[in-house]
């Protein structure tokens, strides 16, 4: 992904949870856990970008708070915004309980 792209996708979170609080829904969640791909970003082991999005622990987790801050700002103070996160993703050299205490 370029950063363009990132920034596209952490915008698309931000509209869809906008739509739902339009919608009647009492909050949204972003699902950062399971492989998908805020964890992937996250993930040591899977994020091998050598960019603003990867390295250290500060990068890794740039594209997450990013995608929080626009969803949040979207939502406009409507409604419950969650987050699901792993504690660890129970792979060598992946995402372990002690980055989860990082954040």
């Amino acid at each position: 992904m370029t950063r363009e792209d990132v920034l596209d996708v952490a915008d698309r979170f931000a509209a869809s949870a906008k739509l739902a609080v339009e919608a009647g829904f009492h909050g949204v969640q972003l699902h950062a856990a399971h492989g998908y791909l805020l964890a992937q970003f996250l993930s040591p082991r899977t994020n091998q970008r050598t960019d603003e999005w990867g390295g250290s622990l500060e990068n890794r987790k740039r594209f997450l708070f990013l995608t929080l801050e626009k969803t949040r700002a979207a939502m406009g103070g409507k409604g419950v915004l969650g987050i699901k996160i792993n504690s660890a993703d129970f792979q060598r050299g992946g995402f372990t309980t002690k980055i989860v205490w990082r954040y």
